[in-house]
């Protein structure tokens, strides 16, 4: 049985091969040459390893795009070519996708006797009779199905963009109506998508960080460090006797106008985490408290505004985008961790989330399942979130968690328990096992 794991978005791919290849199954794991470009070149495979040369005769990359002009044939993927070329120009871009024949995907994943993926993948692979066993969406109400690019494209003034989306749609739905399973771990919009299209899914907790790998014992080296920037920062939580760290993206700024209802599913409030913080400091009896944000999402720089206008820079310290492997370096290093804010019932957390659960350190994020609705749903117990659900939510927690040692200590256990015992190997065993017989 040869199992081929489509696409690497945010890594998740990536950390259910290495899983996989532990338990002994034949996997590869199959990366999009988009993926490597671009603002997803940091989700590369070595960008969420420390041994990557382990790993590395397990990995493939493709001549394919994870992009629409994978899923069409002449003349539309030329025509679509072209106008990649010329946006490309335009914008001093460098990221060209090419159309690809029916011939060269069958030699990609004809081979493959089980096939998992994200994304665009479903589309591309009904091109030339072939389906998934496994499908996961990666985006709150499924990617080029109900997402919140793909309806704004549906709502475009431009007619063309209109026909043009709704054929992607209808290959999409048409291609995960073959999958023989669809796996749900986000929200309710992503559910009512899938209910509304009459797609059956299961939810279903992900395998999407892989945590038995050690990390570096001493600190970064300028061999593993990104610039100069990162160092100042390890200076700084070393003085410091309370960290916070988000490393999410920061969108809470609406400048395309979208309605209250596409915004929603987008909005991270990632100020409400720097008004918190901000009052916090007012509070707290912590000598040299910090936060620490990534310049990451097409908000930072307001978020570098507001920490100004609150007065609060000298306190808070920004890091260029960061591999994962750094990520969880930093995770090691700091006292709290924190997500996102979404203002969407029971949305589940996503990579940020599992990061700093797995490191054992509290999560304070917008989390607002009861427990018995989140059994019913997963089958595993209540992860230990610090659910928060406005500003003064979050300032509440930090409070708490500066405060109290016990209950500090108590949540970082809990935390690093729930991960291994719910999100690690066992998982990525259970889902293949219980698929396999499909």
């Amino acid at each position: 049985m040869k199992i081929g794991l489509i696409g690497n978005m945010n890594n998740n791919n990536f950390a259910f091969l290495r899983y996989l290849i532990d338990l002994g199954y034949d996997a590869k794991l199959i990366i999009f040459k988009s993926e490597m470009m671009g603002n997803s070149s940091h989700f590369s495979p070595n960008a969420d390893s420390w041994q990557i040369e382990k790993w590395n005769k397990y990995i493939v990359q493709c001549d394919l795009s994870e992009d629409p002009i994978s899923i069409f044939n002449f003349p539309v993927s030329y025509l679509l070519s072209i106008r990649d070329i010329l946006r490309n120009l335009l914008n001093n871009l460098n990221i060209i996708k090419k159309p690809v024949s029916n011939q060269k995907i069958l030699n990609i994943f004809s081979d493959y006797d089980f096939l998992i993926g994200s994304g665009i993948t479903p589309s591309i692979l009904n091109r030339v009779g072939l389906k998934l066993d496994i499908f996961l969406p990666y985006s709150i109400g499924v990617e080029w199905l109900g997402s919140p690019i793909i309806i704004k494209k549906l709502k475009s003034n431009n007619i063309i963009t209109r026909f043009l989306t709704k054929k992607i749609l209808n290959k999409q739905l048409n291609a995960l109506k073959l999958a023989n399973t669809i796996l749900c771990v986000s929200d309710d919009i992503t559910k009512n998508v899938l209910y509304k299209y009459d797609l059956e899914f299961s939810s279903s907790l992900y395998p999407m960080l892989y945590n038995l790998e050690k990390l570096p014992s001493k600190n970064l080296t300028n061999e593993n460090i990104i610039n100069y920037k990162i160092s100042e920062v390890v200076e700084e939580i070393n003085k410091s006797d309370f960290s916070i760290f988000c490393h999410s993206r920061n969108i809470w700024v609406n400048d395309e106008l979208l309605e209250e209802n596409d915004w929603k599913k987008t909005n991270k409030n990632s100020d409400w985490i720097i008004r918190a913080f901000a009052n916090f400091l007012k509070k707290t009896n912590k000598i040299n408290p910090i936060l620490i944000l990534l310049e990451y999402g097409k908000d930072f720089e307001a978020s570098k505004t507001l920490c100004v206008d609150l007065e609060i820079d000298k306190h808070v310290f920004w890091l260029p985008i960061l591999e994962r492997k750094n990520i969880m370096w930093f995770l090691s290093k700091i006292d709290v961790g924190v997500g996102e804010f979404y203002e969407i019932d029971n949305l589940l957390f996503g990579g940020t989330g599992y990061e700093v659960l797995s490191s054992g350190k509290p999560f304070i994020q917008s989390f607002n399942f009861d427990e018995k609705s989140f059994i019913n749903q997963y089958s595993v117990p209540l992860p230990p979130v610090l659910s928060a659900l406005n500003i003064q939510e979050i300032e509440n927690q930090l409070i708490n968690l500066s405060t109290d040692e016990n209950l500090y200590d108590e949540i970082s256990h809990s935390s690093k328990e729930w991960f291994n015992d719910n999100c690690g190997i066992g998982l990525a065993d259970k889902i293949i096992k219980n698929n396999l017989l499909k």
